[in-house]
């Protein structure tokens, strides 16, 4: 969503540091100059092997709630933004929301489906999914499932601040703030999947 030139002074940079440009207007051109913020969350999920013997080609991602909760919520249908904060209303009646990602690497032209995991979170792709903003703290009613030489492992998200690290200086909580990254780190050791941490970071870094 737009925003004017007279919006908070603390959004002077970008995602790398870069100064932004401020809205600009002229009578006497035909551009006009828009600073955008993000009224959407991102959710992304780097995962990584170790002591695993299988070739693990990661297929599938699924965001989804755990049985019948809909803290993962998709709305009625009749969301509505406000145009000067961007704050999502999602209507009265909460309905469950599933995301399925599914995996292809290479180019567009030419895709691969899958992902050979490897052991080093550094230099593992994030993949993201575009989610609502969410402010439950408690994640823990929301799994993420992942298919991994055709088997399926599943884990639990975080409760609060649990193994949270903070790259942007804002909160550490579970909320999934909108303009932010929230990125779990997921391990899948023998045939167990576990969180070994959370990031909080910037708009489309590190993401796929």
């Amino acid at each position: 969503y737009a925003v004017d030139g007279n919006d908070s002074g603390a959004q002077q940079v970008n995602a790398v540091g870069e100064t932004e440009s401020q809205p600009t207007a002229s009578s006497t051109s035909s551009s006009v100059s828009l600073k955008m913020k993000h009224a959407m969350a991102l959710a992304s999920f780097k995962v990584i092997k170790e002591n695993y013997d299988n070739e693990g080609k990661l297929t599938k991602i699924v965001l989804k709630n755990k049985e019948s909760n809909t803290t993962l919520n998709q709305g009625d249908g009749q969301a509505t933004m406000n145009i000067s904060s961007g704050a999502i209303t999602l209507g009265t009646n909460a309905k469950a929301a599933t995301f399925t990602r599914f995996i292809y690497t290479g180019t567009s032209e030419n895709p691969t489906e899958g992902y050979t995991l490897i052991n080093d979170a550094s230099s593992s792709p994030a993949f993201s999914i575009l989610t609502y903003p969410n402010d439950t703290e408690d994640k823990s009613t929301i799994e993420v499932e992942v298919t991994v030489d055709k088997q399926t492992y599943s884990v639990a998200l975080p409760n609060g601040s649990a193994n949270t690290a903070n790259t942007d200086s804002n909160s550490t909580s579970q909320a999934w703030t909108a303009g932010k990254n929230h990125v779990y780190t997921l391990k899948l050791s023998g045939k167990e999947l576990g969180i070994t941490s959370v990031a909080i970071e910037s708009w489309g870094r590190r993401s796929c």
